[in-house]
This record gives C-alpha cells, sequence and structure tokens, in this order.
C-alpha cells in the first residue's frame, strides 16, 4: 500500500486466501472503521493536521467475504448486527449467512 500510495477502501476485502489462522475458518479480512472504539479514534491528525485515517482489519470467512462481493458490505453489516458475533474472536464460527428455508 506504500508503494503504491494508497490506502484501503472502506469495506474492501483482501483474499480469501486460505486460513489466516490456526484452527480458524477466517480466510480474509475486511477494512472498517474501529467500531469498538470511540469516534475520535477513527482519524488522528499528524504533522500539520494530515489526517490518518484508522482501519480495522476485521478477519472474515470466505462465505461473508461472498456476501460482501455480491450483496455489498450493508448486507454483511446487518447480519453482523442481528447476530452480534464478536469480530475480534478469530476463532468464532461463521454467522448464518442464510435463513433456514431460504
Amino acid at each position: 500500500m506504500v508503494r503504491r500510495r494508497s490506502a484501503l477502501r472502506h469495506a474492501q476485502v483482501i483474499g480469501p486466501r486460505g486460513p489466516l489462522f490456526p484452527d480458524s475458518q477466517m480466510t480474509a479480512m475486511v477494512a472498517i472503521s474501529p467500531l469498538y472504539l470511540p469516534e475520535g479514534f477513527a482519524v488522528v491528525h499528524v504533522d500539520d493536521s494530515v489526517p490518518v485515517v484508522l482501519t480495522w482489519l476485521v478477519p472474515i470467512t470466505s462465505g461473508e467475504a461472498d456476501v460482501i462481493s455480491s450483496a455489498g458490505w450493508k448486507a454483511l453489516e446487518q447480519v453482523f448486527v442481528a447476530q452480534d458475533p464478536d469480530l475480534s474472536d478469530p476463532g468464532r464460527p461463521e454467522v448464518a449467512l442464510r435463513e433456514p428455508g431460504s
């Protein structure tokens, strides 16, 4: 990213690339705002007030990455809000992506 002089975009997915952690279903990361921290933490101003936007790389499964690819970040965000998984736990199970019978 430094060589390219570009940052990650909001909801940009990196991967899937295979298991990211031992004994984990997580195969990709999604770049989002740091949700569990105060809003003021998202941007830090350095040298002459140059803004540095902090990004949280959240581990996600291949299925969750597919949801972002096909339906967008908002669709997966709604599932996360409804099911409230611990996004900081790389050992968490994949969220239920489809309602039973659909």
